[in-house]
C-alpha cells in the first residue's frame, strides 16, 4: 500500500532568486505533477501559497486537475483572511491548522516546496 505523502506549498515561486523564474518554475511543476503516476494524498497552501487557488491565478487548473485525480487540497482560512482573498478562492477546501496539522501528522512523506 503506498504511503501518505502531503505536499506543503508555502509561496507563489518556486525556488530562491529571480521571481519572474520562480512562477514559471512553479507553473511547471504544478502542470507536471498533475500529470505524473504517483500524486501526493493532500497538498497544503500556507501564507502565500494560497494565492495559487484564486480567481486570478494563471495554475489554479492545475489544482483543479490534481483535485480531479483525488488530491485533497487543503487551504489555509487564516492566510486567506490575511491577504484578503477568502472570497476569491476558486478550487480547494478552505481549512484551519486543525486540519492542517492533522494532514502533517499522518503523513508517511512530508514535502515543503
Amino acid at each position: 500500500m503506498p504511503d501518505n505523502f502531503v505536499l506543503m506549498i508555502a509561496t507563489t515561486q518556486l525556488g530562491d532568486g529571480d521571481e519572474r523564474l520562480g512562477a514559471t518554475l512553479m507553473r511547471s511543476f504544478l502542470k507536471t505533477q498533475a500529470k505524473a503516476p504517483r500524486l501526493p494524498d493532500t497538498i497544503v497552501l500556507l501564507n502565500e501559497g494560497v494565492k495559487l487557488v484564486v480567481e486570478d491565478s494563471v495554475v489554479k487548473e492545475d489544482f483543479s486537475a490534481l483535485v480531479e485525480r483525488g488530491v485533497e487540497l487543503l487551504v489555509c482560512g487564516t492566510c486567506l483572511d490575511f491577504y484578503e482573498l477568502r472570497d476569491d478562492i476558486r478550487v480547494g477546501t478552505i481549512s484551519n491548522m486543525f486540519d492542517i496539522v492533522t494532514a502533517l501528522n499522518t503523513a508517511d512523506r512530508f514535502v515543503r516546496i
